[in-house]
């Protein structure tokens, strides 16, 4: 799986003019990051940002995606294309200096980051509600010795009553399928 730093680098760009003055910190950011991917695997088989997911103690983040945010460790080529519409205001805060390059997501990709958008104005203390998700919560006595803890991605499909994303367990099993296959190609 290799990560996708252009829509990354416009999810970035899109929440941060959600956000209203151009800009965004880096802990929103990385939870909504985590609510747009872990909705669109679970409702449509696939990760928006294709990054690899680490349990925190602020809960879950997007590796390559907070990465891209810190402009640490991107290709040449990709931290051109992300000074192009990014701009780093302090260690922990982005502006947006250009529109969102929206042809970069597909349909399902733009529903899932507005479903993460609305959840954040419905509950803005946004650590706290990323703290419900089974996915972190099984990794939580561990980070009390340790930073990070890798999360397997398979515990994006787990059963839970989730008003968050509406798929049926049906709908669950043939998406973590999918993204078995896909991992796999």
């Amino acid at each position: 799986m290799f990560p996708d730093y252009h829509k990354i680098v416009q999810s970035i760009n899109y929440f941060a003019r959600q956000h209203g003055n151009l800009a965004i910190g880096k802990l929103v950011f990385l939870k909504l990051m985590f609510l747009a991917d872990r909705y669109h695997v679970r409702m449509y088989g696939r990760l928006i940002s294709n990054s690899h997911y680490l349990a925190m103690k602020y809960g879950p983040v997007a590796s390559e995606s907070k990465n891209t945010f810190e402009f640490l460790e991107l290709p040449e080529g990709e931290r051109k294309y992300a000074c192009e519409f990014l701009e780093p205001v302090s260690r922990n805060i982005v502006k947006s200096v250009r529109d969102v390059q929206d042809d970069v997501f597909s349909e399902t990709d733009r529903e899932a980051l507005n479903v993460a958008w609305l959840t954040y104005r419905r509950y803005p203390k946004i650590v706290d509600y990323t703290h419900r998700f089974p996915e972190w919560k099984k990794h939580i006595h561990e980070l009390v010795g340790n930073k990070v803890v890798t999360m397997d991605l398979n515990d994006f499909f787990l059963p839970v009553d989730d008003d968050y994303c509406p798929a049926t367990g049906e709908r669950l099993e043939l998406n973590r399928e999918c993204f078995h296959e896909m991992m796999a190609a």
